[in-house]
């Protein structure tokens, strides 16, 4: 469960790059009730035969600096409140 946020879906622009169109990822990190910070990633990458619109959740510290790229839990086409409420009710933890 999700004690405090620390930050609430920062944006960040990804640039064309030739694979990719482009987009922005919201990036929120949130402590956990354990004392734990998440980084939930919310990717939104436009078109193109690589888009990705996804949701995922890694471990990180306090200023959100992922500590291992295995994702905790999220999914694609979901968003950002969606996985915190993953999170609240248990489906989504890192202990």
């Amino acid at each position: 469960m999700i004690d405090k946020f620390i930050t609430y879906k920062e944006p960040t622009v990804v640039e064309p790059n030739g694979i990719s169109s482009g987009g922005i990822i919201f990036r929120t990190v949130a402590r956990l009730m354990n004392g734990k910070h998440i980084l939930i990633s919310d990717a939104n990458h436009g078109s193109g035969i690589y888009a990705i619109d996804e949701t995922l959740v890694f471990p990180c510290d306090e200023e959100g600096t992922v500590s291992d790229w295995t994702e905790l839990g999220g999914d694609r086409g979901i968003r950002t409140d969606e996985v915190i409420q993953m999170v609240n009710d248990g489906e989504i933890s890192y202990t």
